[in-house]
């Protein structure tokens, strides 16, 4: 079942852990200005279920693809959305009150919206530094 932490909530959650982690004012004040960079903020988080046939990093990767889907969802209906981590992914009081557990982790947060700017197109890299063509290998007996 999905927990859902409404926007409002997030710069007073952001705010209590940067003064739990004793950082400055500013920074403090800084981390209260972090859920306003988006008018949409999702927290992707692994609910850690031991079984055996699916082993931790398994479910971890599980929900990483699942984020990055989301992520390429955003983009084929035009909207932007960049998927951050950093110290608020890591931090055990943002995990509890997303409702995460003590095994639980945050994954990441997808922040949705309308582009501010054009997202800029990389040109195309060419494959053959970082691939082999596998006819090329040979075997020797």
């Amino acid at each position: 079942m999905a927990n859902s932490v409404q926007i409002p909530a997030y710069p007073h959650i952001y705010q209590q852990a940067a003064r739990l982690n004793n950082f400055s004012s500013e920074r403090v004040e800084q981390a209260g200005q972090i859920p306003f960079r988006a008018p949409m903020i999702i927290a992707t988080c692994l609910r850690y279920v031991d079984n055996e046939k699916v082993p931790r990093h398994e479910q971890y990767a599980t929900v990483a693809c699942a984020t990055m889907a989301m992520q390429q969802a955003c983009f084929a209906m035009g909207l932007g959305a960049i998927w951050r981590t950093g110290w608020l992914a890591e931090d055990d009081y943002v995990r509890e009150q997303l409702g995460c557990g003590v095994d639980d982790e945050v994954v990441g947060f997808l922040y949705v919206g309308t582009p501010a700017v054009p997202t800029p197109v990389k040109p195309e890299q060419q494959a053959e530094p970082f691939f082999i063509n596998g006819a090329d290998i040979v075997r020797s007996e």
